[in-house]
């Protein structure tokens, strides 16, 4: 168990260097990483399922001592940043590709405050 701990705290450490050494390698040499691809919703539900065993009850009683502080990043979230993206797409309708975009990253955004 002492090694596996040396080893997860060396990780820990030098995981910024890891990130981006992989994130180099990938965008220098795309190919390498290919083989990911079929297994990121395995790997997505990995690290849910570990990050959802690192909370406690007092995380929960957090968000019970601040609900307007919840209610404000729901509504900033799901409704602000949408109208906002469609007001942009609507507003700026010289660029063709725009809306997609938009779409995809307010919908991409909002799929990650779950996923981490």
């Amino acid at each position: 168990m002492n090694k596996l701990t040396r080893i997860s705290n060396f990780i820990g450490k030098t995981f910024a260097f890891w990130a981006a050494l992989c994130a180099a390698v990938a965008f220098y040499f795309p190919e390498t990483f290919k083989w990911v691809t079929p297994h990121i919703p395995l790997f997505l539900g990995i690290i849910m399922f570990g990050m959802g065993l690192t909370l406690t009850p007092s995380d929960f009683k957090i968000i019970g001592r601040h609900p307007k502080a919840v209610v404000i990043g729901v509504v900033s979230q799901f409704v602000i940043m949408p109208l906002t993206a469609y007001s942009l797409a609507v507003g700026w309708t010289y660029l063709p590709k725009l809306p997609s975009a938009l779409f995809w990253s307010v919908h991409v955004r909002a799929e990650q405050p779950p996923t981490l």
